[in-house]
């Protein structure tokens, strides 16, 4: 199964659901968003990917990330902030004072690894 995470304006949008399991695939991708990077918190992530990837849609490579969560990670939850630029001059009325906004989210490693048929 593949774990979609949606980055929008307005929020983090996770299909089915933010849980996620050893080996499974988890894309991270945008909607509405020019570019966003993701980190997590501390480095730390249960992903195969580095703990902080840039997506852009300026290059078909970079607008989406496919990554797996590996085997070897914690059960636990692996939060991460999404940093959004601020849009253009012309419609930054709302972000005065910032030059981007952070949204919050993160995946919850709930089951153990696979074990091996013996």
């Amino acid at each position: 199964m593949t774990v979609t995470v949606t980055i929008t304006p307005d929020d983090i949008i996770y299909s089915p659901s933010n849980i996620v399991k050893h080996g499974e695939e988890v894309e991270f991708k945008l909607q509405g968003v020019a570019s966003a990077q993701v980190v997590f918190k501390n480095g730390t992530t249960c992903l195969s990917g580095p703990g902080s990837f840039v997506l852009d849609t300026s290059s078909p490579l970079a607008q989406e990330s496919d990554q797996q969560v590996t085997q070897t990670c914690l059960k636990r939850l692996y939060p991460f902030d999404v940093v959004v630029p601020a849009p253009p001059p012309s419609q930054a009325a709302s972000f005065i004072g910032s030059n981007a906004e952070t949204k919050k989210g993160g995946l919850d490693v709930t089951t153990d690894p696979p074990e091996e048929t013996k």
